[in-house]
């Protein structure tokens, strides 16, 4: 509502101060936003940690590790033939498996987050031991996607995923893999983004980004 208000007296001399930099239109993101977002708006305060953490101690990661939050945008979500438009943005989640174990090999936990829709985990994942995947728990709920966000030591996602926002707006630093769009990068300047590549049938031909 408050956008669809601001959007109204846009260009009303009735207002003394000008709107247009705090919603979005159809050219560019909100100015607001897109220049404040490499502060962190908001934080997970002590009690909510003490909290969380008896959850996560419940799901089986060690008391003191740290984690590393995982999710691919797969069909699960959205029904494939009444949303074919959206198909493009979907990705293998096996394309992960390399940088999880890494994150293992490390000494980190690999959480996978996300819509409890989401496909059983393939056979290929049994490779990592320290691995939770809190999609198919007893604990999912929208309290515990904002904290598994918020406190861990970086967010690992994929293209055009409402989950990704959840890393961004408390500060965590974001790896994004398999992008399309070109626009869906992440914001923040200390992110990572790797986009899925265009191949030309006409060239027959993977196509670069210049």
């Amino acid at each position: 509502w408050a956008y669809i208000f601001l959007y109204i007296f846009e260009n009303s001399k009735i207002l003394k101060i000008g709107t247009e930099h705090y919603f979005i239109n159809n050219n560019e993101h909100a100015r607001r936003i897109f220049n404040n977002y490499d502060k962190t708006l908001l934080k997970v305060n002590k009690q909510h940690i003490t909290k969380g953490k008896k959850y996560l101690y419940q799901l089986g990661l060690p008391e003191n590790a740290w984690h590393v939050c995982f999710s691919c945008r797969e069909p699960g979500y959205y029904d494939l033939e009444s949303n074919n438009i959206v198909i493009y943005r979907n990705s293998n989640i096996e394309s992960l498996l390399q940088a999880l174990l890494e994150i293992e090999k490390r000494g980190g936990w690999c959480v996978r987050v996300g819509s409890k829709k989401a496909k059983k985990l393939p056979n290929s994942f049994k490779k990592i031991k320290n691995l939770i995947d809190y999609t198919k728990s007893d604990y999912v709920s929208d309290w515990m996607d904002l904290f598994l966000g918020g406190t861990c030591r970086f967010f690992l996602g994929s293209s055009v995923s409402g989950i990704n926002h959840i890393p961004w707006v408390f500060g965590v630093p974001c790896v994004l893999v398999n992008l399309l769009p070109f626009s869906a990068f992440s914001f923040r300047k200390d992110d990572l983004n790797i986009f899925k590549l265009y191949f030309s049938k006409r060239k027959n031909k993977v196509l670069n980004f210049f």
